[in-house]
């Protein structure tokens, strides 16, 4: 049974032992911020040095005089313990009354002349336990709150700060290191914490609002549980797995994860399986039609154009996809089809080529990008320039 710490007993014996020698270093450096912050967030928010400048306690945390390098480095192990010191508060209340907290925190630092929510990084505490028993809703909302919070708040604070550096003519922090994206795909939508066991994460914001964060995963969900459940559905053939031994990428918000092994160990997030000779009605010599629509679609599957055709049947994607690309064109912005199409498990070279070939079918101008030529119509007008230059030559040999 662990000892009830914060008892006046215990708070008493902890302070009649502060002089005591048995303490390491690192805890009485403890007890020195303890000491040195005591009172703060009661007092002096808005007082500055200069009109619309900085905190009066601002640090130059780039160092002066002859001590410049021992202060810089005193300033950031100062900043780093703080951090902790936070989380050890927050997770020390949580024990004592069963509450539940959540930390954001925007690091100061020079902003970049263009600023954009995917540039922020955010600092984040959250309750450990919670956040293991219910990861996929609770890390789905958090990472939505992580990403309004740095479009929203975050973004347009650090361009005031670096106004109000300006005024004091001080350089502020340079960009921190940025941590791992907020993801799109479950089960867990925040990146790993920074030491196990713990709940401190460091992320990046995605590009955009936290409202399109919300539609690439709602999107991706929506493709994830068509293709689910037509995994599941016994009409679906599984006669189409790719020999032992072949290589299959997954792409993941961790960058490239490989993994080697059959292809049918993960078709069922991305590529439709080539209907086989069970799909088809023998009787009849026809396809049979559809009895299900997993992917949400119950009419007609009408193609987009030849380019949109020839990509699907080069990376053998499968017609089920055309519906899900129409439900893609209708609610989500042009410019953002490649990601969105990333995110339900694509390759670049997939995602890219389908993205492009939905452009041209639609008659969108897309730089470089120019249709597919058709080899007959080339041929044509070669064969003809040709007979016009030997008609011309004979006139003149004739002459």
């Amino acid at each position: 049974m662990a000892p009830k710490l914060f008892t006046p007993s215990g708070i008493a014996a902890v302070y009649c032992s502060l002089a005591n020698p048995g303490f390491t270093l690192d805890e009485r450096r403890a007890g020195a911020r303890a000491i040195l912050r005591h009172g703060q967030h009661t007092t002096d928010h808005n007082a500055t040095r200069k009109p619309n400048g900085l905190h009066p306690m601002y640090m130059d945390l780039h160092g002066r005089g002859d001590r410049k390098s021992d202060e810089l480095g005193e300033i950031k192990v100062t900043l780093k313990d703080s951090l902790h010191d936070v989380f050890d508060a927050l997770a020390t209340m949580d024990r004592i009354d069963g509450g539940f907290s959540l930390l954001l925190r925007c690091p100061g630092y020079q902003p970049p002349e263009k600023l954009a929510p995917g540039d922020i990084t955010v600092d984040v505490y959250t309750s450990p336990r919670e956040l293991a028993e219910d990861r996929e809703n609770l890390s789905r909302s958090i990472a939505l709150i992580i990403q309004a919070f740095g479009s929203d708040i975050a973004l347009p604070y650090l361009q005031r700060f670096g106004k109000r550096c300006n005024v004091e003519g001080v350089e502020a922090l340079p960009i921190p290191s940025p941590g791992h994206p907020l993801k799109v795909t479950g089960p867990s939508y925040l990146p790993a914490p920074a030491g196990r066991g713990g709940a401190y994460i460091r992320c990046r914001c995605r590009p955009g609002r936290a409202t399109e964060l919300a539609q690439d995963m709602s999107l991706h969900n929506l493709g994830k549980s068509a293709f689910e459940a037509r995994a599941s559905d016994p009409a679906v053939p599984k006669s189409t797995a790719a020999a032992p031994g072949s290589k299959v990428v997954v792409i993941s918000d961790d960058e490239d994860e490989v993994w080697w092994g059959k292809a049918d160990a993960v078709a069922s997030q991305y590529d439709d399986p080539v209907p086989t000779a069970s799909a088809i009605d023998t009787k009849k010599g026809k396809l049979a039609p559809r009895k299900s629509a997993d992917d949400g679609y119950n009419g007609v599957i009408v193609s987009f154009g030849r380019e949109t055709d020839f990509v699907l049947d080069e990376f053998r994607l499968g017609d089920v996809l055309i519906p899900k690309l129409r439900v893609l064109t209708k609610e989500v912005r042009s410019s953002r089809w490649e990601g969105t199409l990333r995110s339900w498990g694509l390759s670049y070279a997939q995602a890219a080529s389908l993205s492009r070939a939905l452009h041209i079918d639609l008659e969108l101008k897309v730089k470089g990008v120019k249709p597919r030529r058709s080899g007959f119509k080339f041929s044509f007008l070669f064969i003809l320039v040709a007979v016009i230059v030997i008609l011309a030559i004979l006139v003149v040999l004739s002459v």
